[in-house]
């Protein structure tokens, strides 16, 4: 949803396919992760609209997509109560637009 404007469906299909995952922390409040592509741009690009919303066992959240220097960095960041656990990229989480 955040990068639909910005990436062609190829390189899309290319990295959801065979995804370079480079890096990868917590933050405590969410998470980090870079995944690198030859056919991303190198220019800085930030994906934030439209508002994108997490949700799971409660747990809510909100996503940012960063490209630069064929990378591209998504960033989960808590936006509830609950602050997202570790293993929360791993969850099966309602996405909608708010």
């Amino acid at each position: 949803m955040l990068m639909s404007d910005v990436i062609s469906s190829n390189v899309m299909n290319s990295i959801k396919t065979n995804p370079a995952i480079t890096d990868y922390y917590t933050t405590g409040h969410g998470y980090f992760l870079t995944i690198t592509n030859s056919d991303l741009p190198i220019e800085r690009i930030v994906c934030h609209e439209p508002m994108i919303i997490g949700e799971c066992n409660g747990v809510e959240s909100t996503f940012l997509i960063f490209i630069e220097n064929h990378e591209i960095t998504i960033e989960c960041a808590g936006i509830g109560e609950i602050e997202p656990p570790e293993d929360y990229r791993d969850w099966d989480i309602n996405v909608s637009k708010a």
